[in-house]
């Protein structure tokens, strides 16, 4: 184990996060997966998440009566400066498994609360998320919105030298198509998470330490060249998308929605707009014999 540093940078899509910490970080401090987005070319301006160890009193008094939004797990306040997300987990051991995410209204200076971790809990806790407790992804996805990004519940895969997605919401069949297209040996870049950038007027597909119930992390890249919304169904087809409102509309549905306010909303759909511009949409029906494999390979 190497000597103990008080921050470390990780990139992912552009995007650089500077971790800083009142305790040592240790090289055991995150999951080894994430070592892959480790990085030392951090850039002028990073996004900071900064770890504290105790909860201001401020935080303990918010109650749920003046929340913005309540939703399982998740409490959302504003106060003059910030956003704050109470995150209690679904099954509590007790309420000191509370954490409270304070986020500069731009979202580029993330505040991570708790008060149940020491520092031995922390130098050995192999932490998946930068935030600890599962809040990467309202961050990633909220700063994507200013960067011609999104977050799309969808599994990215790599056809003919390009990247594809299957987009779908829970219970769509990603995961059962996924591992018939891993059988005929596709690369397979994200699992549930996929991250999607508008980059010198061409949509890029992006791995990243976000995913499903099934841990696929890279740091891969790839020119995206087509969307895939899965229908299970008695036959394999796979039916082109022309109209751009239909496009928009599925879209939409595979949509890592982050919350933000009116504005901001106009901009995210701004984004699945161009990406609407630059991406083959299509429908794909398929059953379980795997026959669907066959003609995604013949779709330019």
């Amino acid at each position: 184990m190497g000597k103990p540093l008080k921050n470390k940078f990780f990139k992912t899509a552009g995007m650089t996060f500077e971790v800083r910490t009142e305790y040592p970080l240790t090289d055991m401090t995150f999951h080894p997966r994430l070592s892959m987005f480790e990085t030392r070319d951090h850039g002028p301006d990073p996004i900071v998440i900064e770890h504290f160890f105790s909860i201001p009193a401020a935080f303990k008094k918010l109650e749920k009566k003046d929340a913005l939004s309540s939703r399982p797990m998740w409490t959302i306040f504003k106060n003059k400066t910030a956003w704050v997300y109470k995150k209690t987990p679904a099954l509590p051991v007790s309420e000191d498994d509370t954490a409270f995410f304070e986020f500069e209204h731009d979202f580029t200076t993330c505040r991570v609360y708790s008060d149940f971790l020491g520092p031995e809990d922390y130098a050995d806790g192999r932490f998946t998320s930068l935030t600890l407790f599962g809040c990467d992804q309202v961050l990633i996805s909220r700063l994507l919105t200013d960067r011609q990004g999104l977050v799309l519940h969808s599994n990215g895969f790599v056809r003919n030298g390009k990247g594809s997605l299957l987009a779908g919401t829970s219970g769509a069949g990603k995961t059962t198509l996924t591992q018939m297209l891993k059988t005929k040996n596709f690369q397979i870049v994200s699992d549930d998470r996929t991250i999607v950038k508008m980059e010198e007027n061409q949509a890029v597909m992006h791995g990243s330490w976000l995913h499903g119930t099934t841990p696929v992390i890279t740091n891969s890249s790839y020119p995206l060249n087509s969307v895939f919304f899965l229908e299970q169904a008695d036959e394999n087809k796979i039916i082109p998308v022309h109209k751009n409102n239909e496009k928009i509309s599925s879209l939409l549905q595979a949509v890592v929605r982050p919350h933000i306010t009116a504005e901001e909303w106009n901009t995210l759909l701004d984004n699945v707009e161009k990406l609407v511009k630059h991406v083959a949409c299509y429908r794909l029906l398929f059953d379980l014999s795997g026959n669907i494999i066959k003609i995604l390979k013949e779709i330019k």
